[in-house]
């Protein structure tokens, strides 16, 4: 239980780190163009494939939140089935790019390693670097 709830936990960090806060103009995007409806259907997505994985060990909040994540699908409907009654999600191989996550894992080790080097050199994040040199 431990562990699922720390990984819990650290799915939604890096959801709002990676996807929400780097998406913000999409959200905050005058009017409903298509951009802005992509942004928010993939975040309803996911909300709710996480709250299905969720509800088997988080119960009450994940039932909670699945139900209130539906009054945004059908307009004038007031009951929908529970989260409990779903299926679970399916982990399809063929939409997993492995190069694609091997090159996005070198970049986040170097951006770690590059707010390393800031912090210790106690360089503000937002100060601009003249130059920096990345040997592979």
């Amino acid at each position: 239980l431990d562990t699922g709830a720390k990984l819990v936990l650290w799915f939604i960090e890096k959801l709002n780190n990676r996807f929400i806060r780097r998406s913000r103009r999409r959200f905050r995007a005058s009017g409903m163009d298509k951009d802005k409806r992509s942004a928010y259907a993939t975040l309803f997505e996911v909300l709710q494939s996480y709250l299905k994985i969720c509800a088997s060990f988080a119960p009450f909040i994940s039932e909670y939140i699945y139900l209130e994540l539906q009054k945004f699908t059908t307009k004038g409907k007031t009951e929908w089935d529970s989260i409990h009654l779903q299926h679970l999600p399916l982990y399809a191989e063929q939409y997993i790019d492995k190069q694609l996550l091997e090159e996005i894992s070198m970049v986040r080790k170097i951006i770690s390693l590059g707010l390393f080097i800031r912090s210790k050199n106690r360089m503000a994040v937002k100060q601009p670097l003249s130059k920096m040199q990345i040997r592979l």
